[in-house]
């Protein structure tokens, strides 16, 4: 089961590519079925001028095709401000294109001037040049496709990344703000296309923005807003979630955790933390009803964690009470969804020391039995158990 899974997420990365291939084959059995003298199918138009202006035809559009997209696909390498950036755009699959078109422009020429005096196999012939030629001109769509996501993914990150860093250490926050923005745009393409590398990028360079920005000598400066980069993680987590990336969503759990930790230790007193609190509440719940393991103990690790820095602040006992809230909301989501066995939930969280029957008292318990009825009764489980 699990190789005829791993087939076929390895097919999907390559469905655009087939679907050329399914298509100009029945192109070209189409065409072989038009041009068998026993359909008696056009075969009265198609003389012998005729099919030497199709071969003419073919050679000349796809050398103008040709021409005209990997030029495009040069520009775009040498434009891209890196010195690996060909080598990207000119893989394997950029290469195999390249040598079908060569291949399709050629063919027709040689049918031009080679005589085959058997009608079918003459026939084969003609069939293959427009399947060919087809393959190749459908394949346009794939190549563009790939050479975007390298221009995006590959490229694009890493370009913003840079100039993002640059824009902190020179403390250009309003720039910061924008790639920022850039970079969530791409982030949550890559969550879509399941590019897990990218995501990881782009987390680690917001998450770095941050803590230079806070950690800064001198202390934050005014100009500085934490909101645009924590929405951008929040959003890429919640994505990562709803798309049951579990790895990922972990990842982007422990840069959001980190960073309400500094905000909350420099007495940053924004909506940024309560956001972030929201958010592992969000994913919590969605782990639990995916079923996304790490995901669902991580959130409610980081509720804790939360918590407990927020403790320690005066002016911060709401979000310390709503990130217990929210964490009994997980516990009984978690033992409604895992209701396999949770021990390993208990083991984890009574590592923090915390007092299950204070931090989720009578009232709150009821509360959270009246707001979620779809998971009445389920938060008691969870604290027996924990106990």
């Amino acid at each position: 089961m699990k190789r005829l899974e791993k087939l076929f997420n390895e097919l999907k990365k390559y469905i655009d590519w087939i679907v050329c291939l399914i298509f100009s084959i029945f192109i070209a059995l189409i065409s072989f079925y038009f041009l068998s003298p026993e359909n008696n199918i056009f075969i009265s138009s198609l003389s012998t001028d005729g099919i030497l202006y199709l071969f003419s035809a073919i050679s000349q559009s796809l050398a103008a095709i040709f021409a005209l997209v990997f030029t495009v696909t040069l520009m775009a390498a040498t434009m891209a401000n890196k010195y690996t950036a060909i080598d990207k755009f000119f893989n394997i699959k950029t290469k195999i294109l390249m040598i079908l078109f060569i291949i399709a422009i050629i063919l027709p020429l040689l049918l031009l001037k080679i005589v085959i005096n058997n009608e079918q196999i003459n026939n084969i012939f003609i069939s293959i040049s427009i399947g060919l030629a087809t393959f190749c001109i459908a394949g346009i769509i794939p190549h563009l496709k790939g050479s975007n996501n390298i221009l995006k993914f590959d490229i694009g990150v890493d370009n913003l990344i840079s100039e993002l860093h640059e824009s902190t250490m020179l403390e250009n926050y309003s720039k910061a703000t924008t790639v920022v923005y850039d970079l969530l745009d791409i982030g949550e393409n890559a969550i879509k296309e399941k590019k897990d590398d990218s995501i990881a990028k782009i987390n680690n360079g917001i998450l770095n923005h941050i803590k230079i920005a806070i950690l800064r000598t001198g202390g934050i400066l005014p100009t500085f807003s934490a909101y645009t980069p924590i929405y951008a993680l929040n959003t890429l987590g919640k994505s990562a979630a709803n798309k049951h990336m579990d790895e990922v969503a972990v990842s982007l759990i422990h840069s959001l955790r980190e960073s309400g930790i500094l905000l909350i230790t420099k007495d940053v007193y924004d909506s940024s933390v309560q956001e972030i609190i929201f958010t592992f509440h969000q994913m919590g719940i969605t782990a639990c009803k995916n079923h996304l393991k790490n995901t669902a103990i991580f959130s409610m690790r980081s509720l804790l964690a939360l918590a407990k820095a927020t403790s320690s602040k005066r002016n911060m006992e709401y979000e310390t009470k709503t990130a217990y809230y929210y964490f009994g909301i997980c516990g009984a989501y978690l033992e409604k969804y895992f209701d396999e066995n949770v021990d390993f939930v208990y083991t984890e969280m009574k590592s923090y020391y915390v007092d299950i029957d204070e931090i989720l008292p009578t009232e709150t318990i009821n509360k959270i039995n009246n707001q979620f009825p779809e998971v009445k009764g389920f938060l008691e489980k969870f604290i027996n158990g924990f106990n």
